[in-house]
């Protein structure tokens, strides 16, 4: 392994200022990070961070930015540094965006999983069924308590909108579609 110089090291060696060392090491953007007062930003180690607090730069405060968590107090630098000299898993990076949420389609006639297991959305532990057969629409038949029930009046997309189905015996549910792969 080599020897790597830390953010104090370099401090004391060049006369850098903490923001010039970031940027060196890039621990953090290039762009300035806006700290606004009730919003969402990513930490480095990857969590969720509300921020309650923020003091303007000018108001005498080393640490102008505070959350509470679980009853203690985090504090942040306004670049969101978490500490003054070295990298942080606690680092603010960027605003915090949720992921897209994933995107379903309605089932093909060929994808409709025959023999599973099919549920209402709302009435999850009530009138269970089995999918026995498929038209070439994608209309489900299925049997609920013994009895042969024909959902042609409900169309695939409508399955995917209000059933779910299961393949392990009701140990897990899914939709009834199938999960598009996120466009790059």
């Amino acid at each position: 392994m080599g020897y790597e110089m830390g953010a104090t090291e370099i401090r004391m060696r060049y006369g850098m200022s903490r923001e010039e060392i970031f940027k060196l090491m890039n621990f953090m953007s290039t762009e300035k990070l806006n700290i606004i007062a009730g919003n969402y930003y990513r930490r480095r180690d990857g969590v969720k961070q509300r921020v309650d607090v923020v003091w303007p730069e000018d108001s005498g405060l080393q640490q102008c930015a505070r959350s509470m968590v679980k009853g203690a107090q985090l504090s942040w630098f306004m670049d969101g540094s978490y500490h003054s000299s070295a990298e942080s898993p606690m680092d603010l990076l960027s605003p915090w965006t949720d992921p897209e949420p994933p995107k379903w389609r309605a089932w093909k006639p060929e994808e409709v999983p025959l023999g599973a297991q099919i549920r209402n959305k709302l009435c999850k532990d009530t009138y269970r069924a089995l999918i026995l057969s498929v038209d070439d629409k994608g209309n489900v038949t299925m049997a609920f308590n013994g009895q042969y029930q024909n959902l042609a009046i409900e169309e695939p997309s409508r399955l995917l909108e209000m059933r779910e189905h299961s393949l392990d015996h009701g140990k897990t549910w899914l939709p009834c579609g199938v999960l598009e792969e996120a466009s790059k």
